[in-house]
Order: C-alpha cells, then structure tokens, then sequence
C-alpha cells in the first residue's frame, strides 16, 4: 500500500501540470473567442464604417474606423515593456488595464440609447473613440497579456489556441451577422446599433471572468530584472532591432500587409452602392465573413501546429490580392458574399500566422520588449494605410483605385516575405544581451 501511495504522489505533480495546461489552453481559447466574437458585432471592416457615415461622420473617419482598436493597442506597450521586463507575474497588470479595456464600449452603448440624435457630436465622439480607447488601455498591457500567453501554451501548441480563439471568434460572428440583419431592420438608427453595443458589453464581461480564471505559472529563468532608466530604455530599442534581422524582416512584411487598409474602409459602403440594398445587408456581409474566418481557423490551426506561421501569412496575402481583384469586378449580391468569405479567410490565416510567428521570433529573455517594438511599428503603416485610403476616396470616385494599391502592397509584403525564414526551421541563435 506504501508502494502503491509513493507511486501516487509522483504521478500527482504531473498530473496536476497537465490538468492546469488543459485547462489554461481552455480558458485562453474561450475567452479570446468571446472577445473576438463581441467585436463581430461592431465589425470594423463593415459595420463600424457604416454606423460613422450614418452619423455623418467625415470621411477621414470612416477610413480610420476599421483599425482604430490597432492603432490604439499598436504604442502604449513601447513606454511599458521594460516594467513588464522586471514583473515575476503578469496576470494581475492585465487584469487590471482589461477590465478598463471594456468601459469605452459601456460608455459608447449608454450615448446611443441616451442622447440617440439629439446630441449628434457627442454620440460620434463616444462610437467613434470606443475602439481606440479600448486599444490604448489594452495596450498598455498588451506586451504583459503576450508575455502570459507565451509562458501559459506551449509553442507547439501555440497555432492550435490561437484558432480555438478564432473558431470560437468566427462562430460567434456567424450568429453576429444574422443578429446585425435583425436588429438593424427593425431598430434603424442609433437604437439598433446601440443594442448591437450592449451585445458586445455582455460579450465583453464574459470573456473578463473567463480569463481570470487562468493559472499563471511563475516566470521562467529569462525575465529580466535589470533596472534601466526609461530614455536608457529607449536608447537601447535600435540596437536590439539591428541584432536580430529575422524580427525585420518580420516587420517589413508584416507592415506592408497593412496596406489591405486601403481598400477595406470603404469595402462595405461599396457593397452597399453597389447593390443598392439596405444597411441590414451587413448583417449577411458579416455572416459571411465569419464563415470565411471559421474556415481558415481550422485550416490555420492544422498546418501552422505543423509548419508554422510563416505558410499561413503567405498563403493570406495571395487570398488577398484575389479579394481585392474581385472587388474590382463585381456588383452582384452573391459575388460580395463570396468575396467577404474570402476576406474572413484571409484575416484569419494572417492574424493567426502573425500571431504565432511574434511570439517565436522575438528573444525570450527581452520578448516583452521586442514585442513591442513589432507593436510599435506597426503604428506608422496603419496610419500610412488610413492616409492613403482617405486621400483616394477624396479625390477618386471609383472603386478600383484603392483596390489595386491594395493589391500592390499585397505583392510588396510576400516579395519581403521571402527573406523571411520560419522560426522553427532555425536552431536556436544566441540571445540579444542585455
């Protein structure tokens, strides 16, 4: 019985390890899903536009809406990494900025149904500002959130939970897109939209409560805990780029992807002037971009467990180019469904191929700093991308403008793709030093 008992209590700590990684990798799907699947309500490619032109909302605007979350989470990481550097446990950071991350969206929802019309600026502002303020809280611990999930799910692992948070992600906003069509054809208007906003503060609060319920375990022998003053922090950040030419090359591709954002801001109301049908439309538009996306998760998850990410963001940019030659042609109801399938697989494969490739390419020991240089980068091309996309819808009506910069870009990041080498086919280089 001794015997039987000592074999026992040596099984137990792995058993107990394996109970808690299951578990995490749950925890960690789930609540990305619901997060991801809330934002389907608002889609930024299709419905947020919308809502802002219904709003009156300047042009400039419209063409920021679908990356303005981007653009707030893309900086507030630079001024916070190295604190995150020196942190033995991370969760608590980012319980705290998320649980902010959630009141931009309560606070937009309450402008809807309280002031609707009768103070048009201040409901604009509200709806317009959520998403950013949203990103920036988030931001703010955005290097420690990817430092979690490093650490909680194994790399080979890693592929897999970003498309179970897709999946789940997608079959929420497959019933989004029927709930959009409802909704939007019986309450028009700011009420409608307002209750597609409190969808997505209930969605929101779900996820919150999920992720608190992840076991942290204790940070591995490479968290740095060397103090630094911030501007002798921030003198560093170009030589830690110039040390590691796979995290460039990385960068250069992935921030001519963004160049997609020239086309996407105005993808909606082209649709919808292009077939001539209501608002509620989107709610078909968006359905059939979450079936695109739920599709590409499976396909995602499955090849990038096995070959990485680097496959996935290539085959994303030519799925792309092919969208955005489709856009070009068509006006047909069914020919936009297809064409916002397409547009959901190629995000998916891109967001979950990006996503696996950061966290492996960046140096354990300085990973919450590299990842926010990536974050950071990416500010500049988001902002270039909105630029262009508001200059051409300026100054050109037609459609097929942004369209094929789009597309040229598309053609940009897989030629800078090519230099760019799968992390897992690499042996292990020595780490930037401190």
């Amino acid at each position: 019985m001794n015997a039987n008992s000592d074999k026992k209590a040596q099984r137990e700590p792995g058993a107990d390890a394996r109970r808690i990684a299951r578990n995490n990798h749950l925890a960690h799907g789930i609540e990305g899903g619901l997060f991801i699947g809330a934002m389907t309500f608002l889609s930024a490619q299709t419905v947020m536009p919308v809502m802002i032109r219904s709003l009156n909302g300047p042009t400039w605007l419209i063409a920021l809406m679908p990356m303005m979350m981007m653009l707030g989470i893309a900086w507030p990481s630079l001024f916070t990494s190295h604190l995150v550097e020196r942190l033995h446990r991370v969760k608590p950071l980012v319980l705290i900025t998320g649980a902010f991350q959630r009141i931009p969206f309560l606070l937009a929802m309450l402008s809807l149904f309280m002031f609707g019309t009768s103070r048009p600026l201040l409901t604009l502002s509200l709806v317009a500002l959520a998403p950013f303020l949203s990103g920036v809280t988030g931001g703010i611990g955005f290097s420690a959130w990817q430092e979690l999930t490093a650490n909680v799910i194994p790399k080979e692992r890693m592929a897999s939970v970003w498309a179970l948070r897709s999946i789940i992600g997608s079959v929420v906003g497959i019933v989004a897109g029927m709930t959009i069509k409802l909704v939007l054809a019986r309450y028009p208007g700011t009420t409608g939209y307002g209750i597609l906003h409190a969808i997505v503060v209930a969605l929101m609060m779900m996820s919150y409560g999920i992720f608190a319920l992840i076991r942290e375990p204790p940070r591995r022998e490479h968290a740095d805990t060397q103090r630094r003053p911030f501007l002798a922090y921030m003198r560093e950040l170009p030589g830690l780029i110039r040390s590691e030419p796979q995290v460039r090359a990385f960068i250069g591709a992935s921030a001519c992807s963004k160049g997609i954002f020239i086309m996407l801001p105005f993808l909606g109301i082209h649709a919808l002037d292009a077939t001539g049908e209501p608002e509620a439309f989107l709610g078909l538009l968006v359905s059939s971009q979450m079936t695109g996306g739920l599709t590409g998760n499976f396909f995602a998850g499955w090849l990038g467990n096995r070959c990485g990410g680097k496959i996935l963001m290539a085959i994303s940019r030519t799925i792309y180019i092919g969208s955005c030659l489709l856009a070009i042609m068509t006006k047909s109801n069914a020919v936009f469904m297809v064409l916002f399938f397409l547009l959901g697989l190629a995000f998916e494969l891109n967001l979950i191929g990006d996503a696996t490739v950061r966290l492996e390419i960046c140096p354990p020991r300085r990973r919450p700093t590299y990842l926010a240089i990536v974050s950071a980068v990416m500010l500049p091309a988001m902002l270039t991308a909105v630029a262009a996309s508001a200059i051409v819808r300026a100054y050109f009506v037609s459609f097929t403008i942004p369209a094929l910069l789009s597309a040229a870009m598309m053609v940009w990041s897989l030629v800078l793709l090519r230099g760019f080498k799968e992390p897992r086919n690499l042996r292990p280089a020595p780490q930037a030093s401190a």
